[in-house]
């Protein structure tokens, strides 16, 4: 190896142990007094002899990041979402309240509060449904609301309710009733089965009511006239014709007459408000009284309730063309009115006889009803089956009817139903 090599190689290693002590030197200097105080002063050399700063006790002011510019777009999302939680919290307070009263309601329905109320008695008719048994319980005021009462037997069915009369109280438990209706009808509940034919008049129904033990017609008549019958549809003074619905009721021992016509009433009231007498009335030009009194005209003619709506139409249609109705069953009305009975087709006589009812003699509509209508009747008034008839005419035993637009149509259908032995 060449000396001068040798040299240069010396003269580094020194340099680099030079430098090592040197550091060694001034790391003992830094832990010396000497840099104590310049460490207490904030200040102090590295050990390349740059001077620093140090971190005074307690100060992080150095340890602080840079503040970072704010996104518009995450403020709008943390916006929404906030208010989003805001909405959620709220709908489930609302929830938990509502749902907190509807519990509480429902429980006061099916567990009414404080004792039973009087004794009430309820006939449940043949073959009638929960529903209908749920709206009598109601209508009797048993319960208050039928459709708790139905959801009720939904989760407590009763086998079967069988037709007969029930003693219940006001305001009574749902547990109570079911336990009722499981027992079965009461037999110490004596009812007399009154059942009004649709078509009857009101001289008929009064009849009816005077073949039940304890009661007489003349009795029911005066319980009619005297004031305490209520109608909506009764005029002050007016009779009650077409105002007693036609059904099948329960009368007790100590029914009142007062209280046998205020059911027959109350049953119409009850039929029409289900079928919208009072509105269908108006869509086709009529008074509710002007609807009662066509639906007892269509109960009177039609021979079937499948010819009802026909009916009703060629009563309108005559209306309209301002013809007489020349109906049959409105003399053969004012003739009973007059103590008299028709046994056989009406003579010249008969259709001449002086009487508002008489629509031979006057156009438009008698003044009132001619006899107690029907749900169907009342149907077909409010719901007539279109059509261009002014005629029609019964045509055979059977009762079908034969309708036409013209009067040698009706002839026609007149003589065709004489040849089939049909008076008309």
């Amino acid at each position: 190896m060449a000396p001068g090599r040798h040299s240069a190689k010396g003269k580094a290693k020194a340099a680099r142990v030079a430098h090592r002590t040197a550091e060694r030197d001034t790391v003992r200097a830094m832990l010396s007094g000497t840099q104590e105080s310049a460490f207490a002063e904030g200040e102090f050399t590295d050990p390349n002899g740059t001077r620093r700063t140090a971190a005074q006790p307690g100060d992080f002011s150095h340890l602080r990041r840079r503040p970072k510019v704010s996104d518009p777009r995450s403020r709008s999302r943390r916006g929404r979402r906030r208010r989003l939680l805001v909405w959620l919290a709220t709908v489930l307070v609302v929830v938990i309240v509502a749902g907190f009263v509807g519990f509480r309601w429902v429980e006061a329905q099916v567990h009414p509060s404080g004792p039973p109320g009087k004794a009430v008695t309820i006939n449940v008719p043949a073959g009638a449904s929960a529903s209908k048994v749920a709206d009598m319980l109601s209508a009797n005021g048993v319960i208050d609301h039928p459709l708790v009462f139905r959801l009720y037997l939904r989760i407590h069915p009763v086998k079967t309710i069988v037709s007969g009369p029930y003693r219940f109280h006001l305001h009574e438990s749902f547990a109570s009733i079911e336990t009722t209706f499981g027992a079965g009808p009461d037999p110490a509940l004596d009812y007399a089965h009154l059942t009004i034919p649709e078509g009857f008049t009101e001289k008929q129904i009064a009849a009816a009511v005077g073949n039940l033990k304890g009661h007489t017609s003349a009795g029911f008549l005066a319980a009619l006239s005297g004031g305490l019958v209520r109608s909506p549809y009764h005029v002050s003074g007016g009779g009650w014709e077409g105002l007693l619905f036609p059904d099948t009721y329960f009368i007790s021992p100590n029914e009142s007459d007062v209280r046998i016509a205020q059911q027959m009433s109350d049953q119409l009231v009850k039929v029409a408000s289900s079928i919208g007498l009072d509105a269908g009335a108006a869509e086709v030009g009529l008074t509710p009284i002007q609807a009662i009194t066509v639906a007892s005209i269509v109960q009177r003619e039609a021979k079937s309730s499948s010819d009802m709506a026909k009916v009703a139409e060629v009563v309108y249609n005559r209306l309209k063309e301002g013809m007489k109705l020349q109906l049959d069953s409105t003399v053969i009305y004012a003739l009973s009115l007059q103590g008299q009975s028709v046994t056989s087709e009406l003579t010249d006589a008969q259709t001449s006889t002086p009487s508002p009812y008489n629509t031979y003699l006057h156009t438009g509509l008698p003044p009132g009803p001619i006899a107690a209508p029907g749900e169907a009747a009342l149907e077909a008034t409010l719901h007539p089956t279109q059509g261009p008839w002014l005629y029609y005419v019964t045509i055979d035993k059977q009762g079908d009817e034969a309708f036409s637009t013209s009067l040698s149509g009706q002839n026609a259908n007149i003589a065709l139903a004489r040849q089939n032995g049909c008076p008309c």
